[in-house]
């Protein structure tokens, strides 16, 4: 329930967020189970034009085209009524790393705000250290940054 309330909220957000600059370039999905049971699924708008190789790399691990990715994760990082983070499909406790352009790539920018619940932006170590490892908060927080 939870899970379909963020994705609906970020999908009815994405028409006037920044003036209209941002474009879906591409959607993936999760099937996300809680306890053993189907909880729903995730649907993710990927901005290819403002972040072109962070969502290649989010779409790619998302299908597994390269034959590892996200499907069988678990979200490593729950923390209630702020975020959820996931993505650590090699050591499932948030300090794994692996892109489809090695173990880390460089940021691509900044820019993009979190703009309400349902945002979903890459986790790193710090500078250059983007991966596999993404966020969603729960909340609108003005400093947090796609």
């Amino acid at each position: 329930m939870m899970m379909s309330v963020l994705v609906a909220f970020l999908l009815l957000n994405l028409h006037y967020v920044m003036g209209g600059d941002l474009t879906v370039t591409k959607k993936v999905f999760f099937d996300v189970k809680i306890g053993g049971k189907d909880a729903g699924r995730m649907v993710i708008g990927l901005f290819g034009e403002a972040v072109p190789k962070t969502a290649e790399n989010f779409a790619q691990l998302a299908t597994g085209v390269q034959g590892y990715g996200y499907e069988g994760s678990k979200f490593h990082r729950v923390i209630k009524d702020f975020m959820i983070q996931g993505g650590d499909f090699d050591k499932a406790d948030g300090s794994g790393s692996k892109s489809i352009y090695g173990k880390y790539f460089p940021d691509e920018n900044f820019k993009i705000n979190h703009h309400g619940s349902g945002w979903l932006s890459m986790a790193n170590a710090g500078r250059k250290t983007s991966s596999s490892i993404y966020q969603t908060y729960l909340k609108q927080y003005s400093k947090t940054r796609l």
